[in-house]
């Protein structure tokens, strides 16, 4: 018999094939790169058309979302969600934006902000199945399988000819284990789209599941009677650990029966509410929603799935499964308690409130829910009712942290200054580590004017937490208040080391500076502020009295009008302003900046006044005298316009009557001053 002759690559063969493979690979290369250049190039235009488009009109939404569009089909989905966000600034109904906000959110993984914004959608077009779906398709990516399913069947319920739809559900079905339920949807996507290929695969799989399923062995335990007796011996077994508070233990024995009776409902529930105190939130819900499957009225399900995502912050889910719960089981305070407090977060304080009130009806010691009671009724203004609320708290808890001093911030409110410091002092008892507390306490003083005592809560609040500004410009406020500038100073520099670009700090530094007569120093600080935040027009007006001061005119006047450029109704501006313009006897200009501010401010005592002046200077005495009178009706303590009324009807008007009766008015509003002695003899000779 002959052997056959082996096959062999000559050499020369091999360089042969190898060089066409190269060859191959060249041109598959550079197709491809000829495609994907030309998508670019594509894509190039476009953002280059829409950006076009915004450059003439910023507020072209639909050139935010086609470009937010583009950005996120090349995966740029950060330029995206700026995109979609910047139209919907524009235009905020725009759902197409907020669906496409919400895939670009998701296809980041950040699942929270995509189920929000989908929500945010649905409220605006609440029969969009494509948003169902989509939502669908968040929800179930982040587990929430339940919610999944519901939103699912919103989806199909709008839109009953969705093959998608009916897709999603059998997903979810089968995802389950529910195969039976999961075949009825995938055929009737079929029914729909018979070209469907996903549906028909589905099918062909879970009929292939079946069929492996029936040539299964029984359990050695057979199902029945003795399954289910055998896993309630196991469950009454985990609920004995479980009361021990031994819950690793109770979980494994939940497990087991669970393992031999997979439809017993309240090893469920127990599992549930156990993951969920792990904070193993995944094992918990699945528990949960096949509880609540199994026994849709299990009202404790409802309420440890909303206590989920309560802890999640997703507080709409939350809301509706506190809900379910209290429509099953009434009379749960805690419940009533944490939908509450739900709704308080989203700001539906009268909702809050009812149900607040309605946890304490249900459990009259119930301290967390009296306390947000008075929290919810301070919020709308209800101050009587918050009073009574804090001291019921109190009442049943004094030791609950807050309720105290809550109560010291209303009667600090009321002006009741004492009655708040008994409280902050009683909170002080039960918290004395709250810097906060020391921190309304020297506010308190310092209302009192007692401002030694002010300083030194100030200092504990600082020695406490030493990087809050607000504890700062109270203390520095409170030395200045107390005559101590120079303190004042030194806590503003203490703040600015912790946060060199607080404007705040930095312009009221340069008010004390200016108080001082270190006028550099103020410069300094103002141009400062003002180069942290350009648009500070309290500090280009201070740099224009600070310039003023060092005999800087024109530079005053240069800072006055930028002032009044960013600011038009600031009226010291338009009051210093004028006073420049005066200086540099630009009269007309003067007249005009003062009759601006008074008719932004028409109680501007000093805008009166110094028109009153200048009208007196020009000769125009009768408008003068209106101006001084304009004065004193505002603000009768204004010593300055008794003063000027006097000499001008001394001295212009020749009527030493109203002379000698304004001039005994400045008198008595200033019996010390330093011209006292001058305008008595004056008097002497009327």
């Amino acid at each position: 018999m002959k052997r056959e002759k082996k096959f062999k690559l000559e050499r020369r063969d091999i360089y042969y094939i190898t060089g066409i493979v190269i060859l191959l690979i060249f041109v598959i290369f550079f197709l491809l790169r000829s495609c994907i250049s030309e998508r670019e190039k594509e894509f190039a235009k476009q953002i280059k058309f829409y950006k076009e488009l915004l450059k003439e009109n910023p507020d072209n939404y639909l050139a935010h979302l086609g470009l937010g569009n583009i950005y996120k089909d090349l995966g740029y989905y950060n330029k995206a969600i700026d995109e979609y966000k910047k139209a919907l600034k524009i235009k905020p109904d725009l759902v197409e934006a907020l669906n496409n906000l919400g895939h670009s959110y998701a296809l980041k993984g950040d699942y929270e902000n995509a189920i929000k914004t989908y929500q945010k959608a649905l409220g605006i077009n609440p029969n969009n199945p494509l948003l169902y779906n989509n939502l669908g398709k968040v929800l179930e990516e982040y587990g929430l399988r339940k919610q999944a399913l519901e939103t699912y069947s919103k989806a199909k319920e709008i839109k009953p000819d969705d093959a998608q739809a009916y897709i999603n559900l059998g997903r979810m079905y089968e995802k389950e284990g529910l195969i039976d339920e999961a075949l009825d949807e995938y055929r009737n996507a079929l029914k729909i789209d018979p070209s469907n290929s996903e549906a028909r695969e589905a099918i062909e799989r879970l009929i292939r599941l079946k069929k492996k399923r029936r040539g299964r062995k029984p359990s050695r335990i057979a199902i029945g009677e003795d399954a289910f007796a055998k896993a309630m011996e196991y469950f009454n077994k985990a609920q004995e650990y479980e009361k021990a508070g031994e819950h690793n233990k109770a979980i494994k024995y939940y497990k087991k029966a669970l393992d031999i009776y997979p439809e017993l409902q309240k090893a469920h529930s127990r599992l549930g509410e156990l993951y969920f105190k792990k904070g193993d939130f995944n094992k918990a819900i699945k528990h949960l929603n096949k509880a609540i499957q199994l026994a849709p009225d299990d009202a404790n399900a409802h309420f440890v799935l909303g206590k989920i995502y309560d802890k999640n912050k997703l507080y709409d889910s939350a809301i509706n499964e506190y809900k379910k719960s209290l429509e099953i089981e009434p009379e749960n305070p805690y419940a009533c308690w944490r939908l509450g407090v739900l709704y308080y977060l989203k700001g539906r304080y009268l909702q809050a409130k009812a149900q607040f009130k309605k946890a304490t009806l249900l459990k009259p010691d119930f301290d967390k829910a009296f306390y947000n009671l008075g929290v919810t009724c301070d919020t709308l203004n209800q101050i009587q009712e918050a009073i009574k609320a804090y001291k019921k708290t109190l009442e049943i808890n004094p030791q609950y942290k807050g309720a105290n001093y809550n109560l010291g911030l209303i009667y600090n409110k009321q002006g009741l200054y004492e009655k708040a410091i008994q409280q902050y002092r009683k909170e002080l008892e039960i918290n004395p580590e709250d810097s906060d507390v020391y921190y309304n306490l020297g506010i308190s003083y310092a209302n009192k004017r007692k401002y030694t005592d002010a300083i030194k809560y100030f200092q504990h609040a600082l020695k406490l937490k030493n990087d809050d500004p607000d504890y700062y410009y109270q203390l520095a406020q409170t030395y200045e208040k107390s005559g101590n500038v120079t303190k004042a100073i030194e806590i503003y520099r203490q703040a600015l080391k912790l946060n060199p670009t607080d404007h705040i700090a930095l312009y009221n530094l340069g008010t004390l500076y200016n108080t001082l007569g270190i006028y550099s120093e103020a410069v300094k600080s103002f141009k400062k502020a003002i180069k942290v935040n350009p648009d500070f027009a309290k500090a280009y007006n201070n740099l224009g009295v600070t310039y003023k001061k060092l005999n800087q005119l024109d530079k005053a006047i240069d800072y006055y009008k930028k002032a009044i450029d960013i600011s038009p109704n600031l009226v010291e501006a338009h009051n210093n302003l004028g006073h420049a313009y005066e200086e540099k006897k630009l009269y007309d200009e003067a007249i005009t900046e003062y009759k601006r501010a008074i008719e932004i401010k028409p109680t501007s005592v000093e805008a009166h006044f110094n028109l009153g002046t200048l009208y007196n200077k020009l000769g125009i005495y009768d408008e003068a005298e209106k101006e001084f009178l304009k004065v004193i009706k505002i603000n009768r303590n204004y010593a300055d316009a008794y003063k000027s009324l006097g000499y001008l009807y001394y001295e212009k008007l020749n009527n030493k009557g109203k002379a000698k009766e304004y001039f005994q008015k400045y008198l008595i509003k200033k019996p010390y001053a330093k011209d006292a002695n001058i305008i008595r003899n004056l008097l002497s000779n009327l």
